[in-house]
């Protein structure tokens, strides 16, 4: 090979190597602690709500952090999202860009990246949102995604595969256009798991509040839950944080609480009233629904019945061994001698 082939070819190496070495230094990146046990990535922070007018920007921070026990590519991509009436799916993605979209609002300068395991990425997001945006809501997702190599992946049978697998994982972005927006939403609905009446003692008992959104922007409800005793005394009071409702659109949250002494909690049975109170999440408006449970503890109920049929069983005994061993003589009573008859 003549020396002029040979520099050019150590020229190309060297872009290369230089091109790949910019890709990696992209985004600033910084050490983590890692669980050997643990192989997978997060991305932060879980949402991010922002309130923007009309052609303005800003950046967003999102933090993804391998801990897949390997060096890993990555790949961003934007989504967005809406509301839905199921209470098992909050949010649902679609790659319809209607009016409202904001994927095509977000910018970053490399959609991929590469991060050595152990290692958390710092990758500003640039969201903007166009002139003459109407007052609302706009929501969009930041998805980030990996994909296993084939010689990882493995089949049931323990054999290596011939399918990589693609992991995904993203944050929300909430965006508000400030201005005359709708805001209506109440609580629907509150029940119990399955509506169950009667609880067992140490068991949980999962409280299910669902939420009503049908105005035009996202609400952020918050309340308590308070349990009162049949003598309408309060036992406990369990704090629900914010949750997100989309519009026009249902949400299930659900609380648990343990029927079973903890610390200072008193001993619960017998029947019970659970009563929500939900702040709406605007104007100072608020919901109260309620209805009544059992909490009725068969273990002790056991203990002591069988308790009390021993008892029964031993007095019962006891009765039959002192009327078989103690004689009870009557005191015969005193006669009177006869008397002459009157004449």
């Amino acid at each position: 090979m003549s020396k002029h082939y040979r520099s050019l070819l150590l020229f190309s190496l060297f872009l290369v190597n230089f091109a790949f070495a910019s890709l990696a230094l992209a985004y600033a990146t910084e050490p983590i602690q890692i669980d050997p046990s643990r192989q997978d990535f997060v991305i932060g922070p879980g949402k991010t709500d922002l309130i923007l007018n009309p052609g303005e920007s800003t950046i967003v921070e999102v933090m993804i952090s391998n801990r897949t026990g390997e060096d890993r590519d990555f790949e961003i991509k934007f989504e967005d999202f809406t509301g839905s009436k199921d209470l098992t799916s909050p949010v649902v993605f679609t790659s319809d860009s209607g009016a409202n979209t904001l994927k095509d609002y977000l910018f970053v300068s490399e959609k991929t990246f590469f991060l050595k395991n152990g290692e958390r990425a710092r990758i500003p997001v640039t969201v903007s949102v166009p002139e003459g945006a109407e007052p609302g809501g706009r929501y969009t997702s930041i998805l980030v995604s990996t994909l296993t190599p084939l010689e990882k992946t493995l089949t049931d049978s323990g054999v290596k595969g011939g399918v990589p697998l693609i992991t995904q994982s993203g944050t929300l972005v909430f965006v508000t256009i400030p201005g005359e927006i709708k805001r209506e939403g109440r609580l629907a609905e509150f029940f119990t798991q399955n509506k169950a009446s009667f609880f067992s003692y140490a068991k949980d008992v999962v409280f299910q509040l669902v939420y009503e959104n049908t105005g035009k922007i996202h609400l952020k409800p918050s309340g308590v839950i308070s349990i009162k005793n049949i003598f309408g005394q309060e036992v406990r009071n369990i704090e629900i944080d914010q949750w997100f409702v989309m519009p026009d659109s249902l949400r299930l949250r659900e609380v648990s609480m343990v029927a079973d002494p903890a610390g200072d909690d008193p001993f619960m049975i017998g029947r019970y009233t659970a009563e929500a109170n939900i702040v709406r999440g605007y104007d100072d408006q608020s919901d109260t629904l309620s209805f009544a449970f059992w909490i009725i503890p068969w273990k002790l109920l056991v203990i002591i019945l069988i308790i009390l049929l021993i008892l029964a069983l031993l007095i019962r005994l006891g009765v039959r061994y002192i009327s078989s061993h103690i004689e009870f003589k009557k005191t015969p009573k005193e006669t009177l001698p006869p008397t002459d008859p009157v004449v």
